[in-house]
């Protein structure tokens, strides 16, 4: 099969999927993709899960297994996106802290573009998406998860007390809040074809989230 990270940069971690919150008992394989241990790491507002890659990766029915068991693992986390098979990030403690409306990279000069629970913060929805399309390369993957505002106040109110029941009603409200500031998934379909992405699929994925995926 062909090769797919054949090259091991000092922090080269293979990415299996973002979550909102990993299963309070998870048990994930010993090891992953790559030969390390996988593990949930916090990047800013990120949860990512990954595995150190200390070995080569090719893509095998071996390799193929090993990716697949551990997304099996994460069933019962908050709403995952999982990552297709070979997604690797580079030096995750040197990720750039940068801010819309205009981030200080090149056109066209990533592979991927990976985004959770911004969106709905954003007065301008099309700057970000415009930033999409120009920061990607062609075939480049994007994976942009966020929640999408419920169909009325009370179904609002019924999904915080089903998540966060047991929470700090402070941060209860701030969910609330964040519920109804998001977009529904028809509204975040209109930015994407106003932003020439209409090609992404914009899909349910939980009983609050809403997952744009696809490739430039």
């Amino acid at each position: 099969m062909a090769e797919v990270l054949s090259r091991r940069p000092s922090a080269l971690y293979y990415l299996y999927a973002l979550v909102d919150r990993a299963p309070r008992r998870w048990r994930p394989p010993a090891t992953g993709v790559g030969g390390g241990s996988i593990e949930a790491r916090h990047i800013h507002d990120l949860i990512l899960i990954v595995s150190r890659v200390v070995n080569p990766v090719f893509r095998t029915v071996r390799t193929q297994a090993a990716h697949d068991d551990v997304l099996a693992s994460l069933m019962d986390a908050e709403a995952v996106a999982p990552m297709p098979f070979g997604t690797a990030v580079v030096d995750l403690q040197g990720w750039v802290d940068a801010r819309l409306p205009r981030l200080p990279f090149a056109d066209r000069g990533f592979d991927a573009v990976i985004s959770n629970s911004l969106l709905h913060h954003l007065p301008e929805p099309a700057t970000f998406w415009s930033e999409v399309r120009r920061l990607l390369s062609p075939g480049g993957v994007v994976h942009v998860m966020d929640l999408f505002r419920p169909g009325s106040v009370d179904e609002a109110r019924a999904i915080v007390e089903a998540a966060a029941g047991d929470e700090d009603p402070i941060l209860k409200d701030d969910f609330f809040n964040s519920l109804l500031a998001a977009f529904t998934p028809d509204e975040v379909r209109g930015q994407l074809t106003a932003a020439g992405l209409g090609h992404l699929e914009c899909v349910v994925v939980s009983e609050r989230h809403v997952l744009v995926t696809g490739r430039r």
